[in-house]
């Protein structure tokens, strides 16, 4: 049985786990620790294991969760020791058990949820550009301290020195463990009215004013890499950009759908939300 909420943090938790089936906490980092994201509610709703990421960007790390979440809700299990080759296209990623000894620091919320630590949880692990993981000799050196082992119980093996001493020095105060994004993710469109080959929780990309301000998507690009972006014409800045599911895109405006067949290298553009789309190969300025 859920636990009685005791502030407005909790009953959104709360509310997000009964309507989605799970609730994203991300976690703001600091000179000594990377950034994390955890879900809470997966074991709840589908009996999965909870997921935890580190040392990504906050959107993309939410974005992480909510596909795996989508994923799950759609038959896929997720194992430990087990890689994965369509959550981020082109690479693998790898999933291991968490050690419950590290719950408590950094599973903290979803301990509340369950009222202790009988739930299983996994580590999500990305690699670097060359497909390298954290443990590989080659991996990318300045990627190195972004993501511990929690699949580890001692706290060298599991890089964990630095975070176990920033908590003892109050470095993570207690408003730094509430989310910045909290949420679960619901697509309420048909399988039959889904008109992209790529899957539906493929990470695309967006822009601030799009999500929160409810900004038209005014063009559209179609990456020779096979990438997306839903733009709004009004913001070329990097810490407006946003990294969401296509599903997500199509839900909010299902006229991107009639792009479905834009090639690689295309995009598109239109004057207002209502105009119609106007296809061109992209060239090196778009």
């Amino acid at each position: 049985m859920p636990p009685k909420p005791t502030d407005e943090g909790d009953r959104k938790l709360l509310e997000n786990v009964e309507k989605y089936g799970w609730h994203v906490v991300l976690i703001t980092g600091d000179k000594n620790t990377p950034g994390w994201a955890f879900s809470v509610g997966l074991y709840h709703t589908f009996k999965h294991p909870e997921i935890v990421i580190f040392g990504l960007p906050k959107d993309r790390m939410h974005a992480f969760i909510n596909c795996i979440g989508n994923d799950v809700r759609g038959g896929k299990v997720y194992r430990s020791g087990v890689g994965d080759t369509e959550l981020l296209p082109g690479y693998t990623t790898m999933f291991e058990a968490v050690e419950k000894i590290w719950y408590g620091p950094v599973l903290g919320w979803a301990t509340w949820f369950y009222d202790g630590d009988d739930f299983p949880a996994l580590q999500c692990i990305w690699p670097d550009k060359n497909n390298r993981f954290p443990w590989d000799e080659d991996f990318e050196p300045l990627l190195a301290a972004d993501q511990p082992f929690l699949f580890h119980k001692d706290e060298k093996s599991a890089r964990m020195e630095k975070f176990l001493e920033s908590l003892k020095t109050g470095e993570h105060h207690d408003h730094d463990l509430r989310p910045e994004l909290e949420t679960g993710s619901h697509h309420k469109f048909k399988p039959g009215e889904w008109p992209f080959s790529d899957r539906v929780n493929f990470e695309v990309f967006t822009t601030r004013r799009v999500l929160e301000e409810n900004h038209p998507i005014l063009l559209v690009t179609h990456d020779e890499t096979g990438d997306w972006q839903f733009l709004c014409g009004t913001t070329n800045k990097a810490e407006d950009a946003r990294a969401v599911c296509l599903g997500c895109m199509f839900e909010r405006d299902r006229t991107i759908g009639q792009l479905a067949d834009l090639p690689r290298g295309w995009g598109a553009w239109r004057a207002s939300r209502t105009a119609k789309w106007q296809p061109h190969k992209n060239t090196e300025e778009d």
